[in-house]
């Protein structure tokens, strides 16, 4: 009898000492659960912001000096270099089979402050110049005179593939 009565004060016990951890158990649920909706909810609301940033660009006039490849020389020590913007110190590596690194800065030398967002297109060739890959990146804010780094990856391009590269400003805001 003495055994059941304490049997039944270390039930009694466990109880008490595990119920604050079954209420904190119940309570991170609660909060996971609030916190992944917060998170669906600013995942919808990036992807509306992301779309009216598009639509602005897409209704912004075509900027003059915005030329890289056609009025540009590119030289083999990885600038290319036209009347708007300077890239120099560019690299291409690849840090897995099928993934291009380019990195490098851009000098935006077009006499126009971009305050918000600035959208560039990489785009490499092959050696019978065709397009190979491309991708569109984004550098925010790029003053006049201002030098950025950029860090592209473009996937499903082999560096031994790459022949050729440019990158052309596309529009900035």
């Amino acid at each position: 009898m003495k055994d059941v009565k304490l049997f039944g004060l270390v039930i009694v016990v466990m109880v008490l000492v595990l119920s604050p951890t079954i209420q904190a158990s119940s309570d991170i649920e609660t909060r996971l659960s609030v916190l992944e909706k917060r998170i669906e909810s600013l995942e919808t609301r990036i992807e509306s912001l992301l779309d009216f940033v598009l639509v602005l660009i897409e209704s912004q006039p075509p900027v003059a000096n915005g030329k890289a490849k056609s009025e540009a020389e590119q030289s083999d020590s990885g600038t290319l270099e036209s009347e708007s913007f300077l890239f120099d110190n560019v690299t291409l590596s690849s840090r897995l089979s099928g993934i291009v690194d380019l990195k490098g800065e851009v000098l935006n030398q077009s006499g126009v402050t971009y305050n918000s967002l600035v959208l560039l297109q990489v785009t490499l060739y092959n050696s019978d110049n065709g397009v190979i890959g491309s991708k569109a990146f984004s550098l925010f804010g790029l003053k006049d005179g201002q030098t950025k780094s950029f860090d592209v990856a473009v996937f499903g391009v082999d560096l031994g593939d790459l022949f050729d590269w440019k990158i052309e400003f596309d529009k900035g805001l």
